[in-house]
């Protein structure tokens, strides 16, 4: 980022305030509006302004003082030992630069390390007096938390009496008579989703993350309460460990498991930082198959007397850091709005963003989806917004702040026509879609045909979306049907084709000639119709198609499909009025008739799906897929999925009835076994499969 200094001392001021802000609600009234990744982002922004401008950093910035008051409802517990905050770090320069700062105040030493998850939750201290647990608390401020002893009691893996006895030789002779734990209060997956659920159905609102609905248990007067919300805790420190003889943190570890406490098992140490590297990357790998939240790892000086010797620096300790996981939520700054024109005509506004790092990538831009969603979080020019990405998805805005406006701020509205054609542009009744009315809308038709080539519609390897777009400049095409025209000396000398490439093209393009019906229908772009849905119709129109001679050509589809009506499309099982609407419209538009004459010249032949009775193994069931397969691409396992009666699911829920595991199955793997979904594997599936085939047989 670039400020001057006039510019650096306005936006520090709302920084400073905004923050908080946030951190009054966080520590004082276990609440948050904004995800905790989003306020790193904000501290991460104002830590780095004021280290470009050190002249600005004033006595009561967040960073250099710990916000938070102990609420009063609650008595007020001192703490013996300080409950430090540790530094974030962000990327691996920031790693070593941490490291570099410990080898100039260690100079000369070995330096070993302890590597722990970070768990999402809430930090508490653990006082025990002989054996019995008498105290527990929050961190409050670091100096003065609140007494949450009783609901901290309802935390089952919280031992109520430590069996002094049963520690090993190690610990035998020190004195254990005043122990003060630290550890993390938290929520896990499975009891978050449930306690959601809960709210759902008591018409209460969701909680937005394990870590607020955690905090939001722990603040109960009424324990019974607290309970039913089934609390966990993992134990990481002994604040008084020096006093009893212990020398390093794994020690710790070691007797807090043996005194009966639960200790988180994926900790490791770590005799170099690039074996810190390696754990983290682990830990990265892993977060989503865990049953709790993780936003990073924790790395600590593993010798308590260096640890001792390092020192702190106002709240946080030099001996630790807190690595933190790619940011699924950041703040940034919307610099302008844009609208692109998608395959089916749709107007799309997108955020162009003041370039910000999210979850390992440089993010640019976002969909603001439509003109309802941005006039319902009033999304504005200059605002300073929260942008989400999870999984592969595209980035959206979830919030803006307003905390940050200057009044400069513009609103955006839809434009009355096309940003690229000029063309009139119209909103559907009763909708939120804006779409241009020309159908020779260029991006559009660049779109619809990169769609039409795709893996789930033709197929035609080794083309996207940048290819047809330069097929389309140059002339060489005009619609989808102008591809199985095109040859190989066609497309030598273009830019990306020599010999092999365009042979290669020309090469797939032919052998894409012979499709599924299903396929076929989804290739078409026609407004609601997705993979699922084009196989619905497809089995639909089957019925009144045959396999050979004129079933498989497309005019001959074409006329059973403009045989029907409104009406008639809406009794295939998901088709509204709406979509119903779109197909009778598509079907009775003479330039998509001449489109299917053409297809059938250029030598398109449909595989017609054969009259097959549905199998007892997928009738009725919903598949999906998950991890690598052998012995079928994706598409191919989802159309045997329907062809023997069963549908494809998109994601994991109940109502899943079958998960098929692959290679390298991911989180949904283990979303599918905390759901108790029935889980398979690939050669379990083909034996379904081949079951269902001897049926036919």
């Amino acid at each position: 980022m670039s400020f001057s200094h006039t510019e650096a001392e306005t936006r520090l001021r709302v920084l400073r305030k905004e923050i908080d802000r946030y951190r009054y609600q966080m520590h004082v009234e276990e609440r948050l509006e904004i995800s905790e990744e989003a306020l790193d982002s904000l501290k991460h922004e104002l830590t780095e302004l004021e280290a470009l401008y050190p002249d600005l950093i004033t006595p009561d910035s967040p960073s250099q003082r710990v916000a938070g008051k102990p609420l009063d409802m609650f008595r007020k517990s001192e703490h013996r030992h300080p409950m430090l905050s540790l530094n974030d770090v962000f990327d691996e320069q920031e790693l070593q630069d941490w490291e570099d700062r410990l080898q100039r105040l260690l100079p000369g030493e070995e330096i070993e390390y302890y590597a722990e998850l970070k768990i999402d939750g809430l930090a508490i201290t653990l006082r025990y007096q002989d054996g019995m647990f008498v105290q527990g608390a929050t961190r409050g401020d670091g100096k003065v938390g609140e007494d949450v002893s009783q609901n901290l009691k309802t935390i089952q893996s919280l031992p109520l009496r430590l069996d002094l006895g049963r520690v090993g030789e190690s610990f035998r002779g020190m004195d254990l008579s005043r122990l003060e734990f630290r550890g993390e209060v938290f929520l896990g997956k499975t009891s978050f989703d449930r306690i959601n659920a809960e709210q759902t159905a008591a018409g209460e609102p969701l909680f937005a993350n394990p870590r607020n609905a955690a905090a939001g248990a722990l603040r109960q007067l009424d324990s019974s309460v607290v309970a039913r919300r089934k609390l966990d805790l993992f134990v990481y420190e002994l604040a008084n460990a020096p006093e009893i003889g212990i020398t390093t943190h794994e020690q710790i570890h070691e007797l807090a498991k043996q005194l009966g406490f639960k200790t988180n098992p994926h900790t490791r140490r770590c005799r170099s930082l690039q074996e810190v590297i390696t754990y983290y990357q682990q830990a990265q790998k892993d977060r989503e198959a865990l049953p709790y939240g993780i936003d990073g790892v924790v790395i600590l000086v593993n010798s308590l007397d260096q640890q001792k010797r390092l020192g702190a620096v106002g709240k946080s300790p030099r001996w630790g850091t807190a690595y933190k996981f790619p940011a699924e939520q950041v703040t940034t700054v919307v610099e302008s709005i844009s609208v692109q024109v998608g395959r089916t005509g749709v107007l799309t506004p997108v955020a162009n963003l003041r370039p910000v790092q999210l979850a390992g990538t440089t993010v640019k831009r976002a969909t603001l989806h439509n003109q309802d969603e941005i006039s319902r979080k009033d999304i504005r020019v200059g605002d300073t917004v929260v942008i989400h990405k999870a999984g592969d998805i595209i980035p959206e805005v979830v919030e803006v702040l307003p905390g940050f406006r200057t009044g400069q701020e513009i609103p955006f509205v839809m434009p009355d026509a096309c940003p690229v054609c000029g063309s009139t542009v119209i909103r559907e009744e009763g909708g939120v879609v804006v779409r241009c009315t020309n159908r020779d809308c260029f991006p559009r038709r660049v779109r619809e045909i990169a769609h039409f080539v795709s893996k789930g519609a033709f197929n035609i390897d080794g083309m996207g979306i940048r290819s047809v777009e330069l097929l389309l400049t140059e002339g060489l095409i005009r619609d989808a049907a102008d591809l199985f025209s095109l040859t190989a000396e066609q497309l030598l000398g273009l830019e990306g084709f020599k010999d092999k490439a365009a042979s290669n093209l020309i090469t797939a393009i032919e052998t894409s000639k012979y499709v599924t019906l299903a396929r076929f229908f989804y290739s078409l772009s026609i407004p609601g119709i997705g993979s699922q849905m084009a196989a619905d119709i497809a089995a639909a129109l089957a019925s009144f198609l045959s396999p050979e001679d004129e079933g498989s050509r497309p005019s001959f589809v074409w006329e059973k499909a403009a045989a029907h009506t409104v009406e008639s499309w809406q009794h295939i099982e998901g088709i509204g009025e709406l979509t119903a609407i779109d197909l009778y419209d598509y079907f009775h538009t003479a330039a998509h008739q001449l489109l299917f004459k053409r297809f059938e010249l250029s030598g398109v032949v449909l595989r017609i799906p054969s009259k097959i009775a549905p199998s007892s193994s997928f009738a009725g069931k919903t598949f999906l897929f998950t991890g690598g397969l052998d012995l079928w691409t994706r598409s191919e396992a989802e159309e045997l999925v329907r062809t023997y009666g069963g549908q494809v699911a998109s994601s994991v829920n109940k109502k899943l009835d079958v998960l098929v595991a692959g290679q390298e199955a991911g989180s949904k793997l283990e979303k599918a076994r905390v759901l108790g979904v029935r889980v398979i594997s690939e050669e379990e599936f083909r034996t379904l499969v081949e079951v269902a085939q001897n049926l036919v047989k």
